[in-house]
């Protein structure tokens, strides 16, 4: 490959042509704007180091969507797997990380089983009853002594149409409880809720996590970049081992 097509190439690091859009009244615009992209990003990178600091030799995202999560993930995973019922989504995942094993499918459809499995702001589209349905597969899908990592909406964040609740860490702990689920909370003793702030954000998350092998809570528990702030928790993240 010469120079210039070098230099082409690497432009399609994101598919650039599809920046501009018409909107739904037929006006060209060139930007489009997701208001809380940086928050996510930045905590997806915390869960994604929480993941790193684990060393699993395979991973699963449930719910993985476009696979923006498992991108940030250290290729140095052996294997790295992305479920998701929607086959649009996993069309972009495989588009933009093919490097990584996607599937267009619900994880009680298989019965692998994985060392971390995460789940990224998936429970809040479980309808309530199928709920314990859920909890039990993501049990089923970790491997004996292995870790399940779930990240959910906090309480004091707005309840959007496409969810069906937000949790906190204790209606999230009584809904594996009441799912009878062979999962038990991380670290000697219990879990720790810190404050982070999340750099240009200004808002921060309750981070609940343990490390099942060290024994200590607050598995990956540096600090985000930015400053300490007392701004409102929108999500809490919480890790169970089997």
């Amino acid at each position: 490959m010469d120079a210039r097509a070098a230099a082409q190439e690497s432009e399609y690091e994101f598919p650039y042509h599809h920046i501009a859009h018409f909107d739904g009244a037929g006006s060209a615009s060139r930007a489009r704007i997701l208001q809380w992209a940086v928050e996510y990003l930045v905590y997806t990178k915390r869960v994604a180091d929480v993941v790193a600091e684990h060393a699993p030799a395979s991973l699963l995202d449930v719910g993985c969507g476009d696979g923006r999560f498992l991108g940030l993930v250290p290729a140095s995973i052996p294997r790295r797997v992305g479920m998701d019922a929607s086959e649009r989504a996993i069309s972009f995942a495989r588009a933009f990380h093919p490097e990584i094993e996607f599937h267009a499918r619900d994880a009680d459809d298989t019965d692998e089983t994985f060392e971390v499995v995460t789940a990224m702001e998936v429970l809040e589209h479980v309808p309530d009853d199928v709920v314990p349905h859920f909890l039990n597969t993501l049990a089923d899908r970790t491997e004996p002594g292995g870790t399940l990592l779930l990240v959910v909406p906090i309480t004091n964040a707005p309840v959007p149409p496409k969810h069906y609740r937000h949790d906190d860490e204790a209606l999230l702990r009584s809904q594996l409880q009441e799912s009878g689920a062979p999962l038990k909370s991380s670290g000697s003793s219990g879990s720790c809720v810190r404050r982070t702030a999340f750099g240009s954000t200004t808002r921060s998350h309750s981070i609940a996590s343990g490390s099942p092998r060290s024994g200590r809570c607050g598995a990956g528990s540096g600090a985000m970049p930015g400053r300490s702030r007392a701004t409102p928790t929108r999500r809490t993240e919480s890790t169970f081992s089997q």
